[in-house]
């Protein structure tokens, strides 16, 4: 039997809490939350970026509204990037967003088609991991059941992820086991510099 140190009980750990979570149903909650909001996104994309010619309120930059003789320039990285005059906000929201049209209605098509799959995959009758031919050294019963596990550790700027395959026995006999617990590539974690945040977009007199 493997020793189980230290990352093998957190693998454990990980995979006890997945087929709590599958079993009672908080994964397919979790998962038809989070479906039904790619889908509100997809709508609202689609419903705000129809073309609004009857609307004749005042544009805002940055959260204020405009008035005509303002404009509104927009910064990347400390560089304007962009300038957009009155008249040209008015007329891009009267004309709408082709593209936002287009992303909203591939989000919620997206959403819809995941559905059922979805549904599929989180169904709590489903059991977890896959069958293993072997019997309980626990328990004597053939109900052990694997899957591939990984947890994350980071420290500073270094994370490290262990990676292994639990195998777990039913609930009432508890036996628990892990193996090839051993760190992969630690990955490098980049800051981001004060410089390259991107600030506010920001309104000013018309030049």
């Amino acid at each position: 039997m493997p020793d189980i140190s230290y990352p093998a009980e957190l693998l454990i750990k990980n995979a006890v809490k997945q087929r709590v979570w599958r079993r009672s149903g908080m994964s397919l909650l979790v998962a038809v939350v989070g479906l039904l909001g790619v889908l509100a996104l997809g709508l609202a994309m689609v419903i705000g970026a129809q073309p609004r010619p009857n609307d004749t309120s005042a544009p805002s930059c940055g959260g204020q509204t405009m008035n005509t003789d303002q404009v509104c320039d927009e910064y990347t990285n400390g560089i304007r990037t962009s300038t957009s005059y009155y008249q040209d906000m008015v007329d891009e929201r009267n004309h709408g967003d082709t593209g936002v049209v287009v992303a909203g209605g591939v989000a919620t098509a997206a959403a819809l088609l995941a559905a059922i799959p979805l549904l599929r995959a989180y169904n709590p009758r489903k059991p977890w991991g896959a069958p293993l031919p072997l019997l309980c050294p626990r328990c004597g019963g053939p109900h052990l059941r694997e899957k591939t596990m990984s947890h994350s550790i980071t420290v500073g700027r270094i994370k490290t992820t262990y990676r292994g395959t639990v195998t777990l026995c039913t609930p009432d006999c508890g036996f628990t086991t892990a193996r090839r617990p051993d760190p992969v590539t630690p990955k490098q974690r980049r800051s981001t510099p004060q410089q390259d945040r991107k600030p506010p977009r920001r309104y000013g007199p018309r030049h």
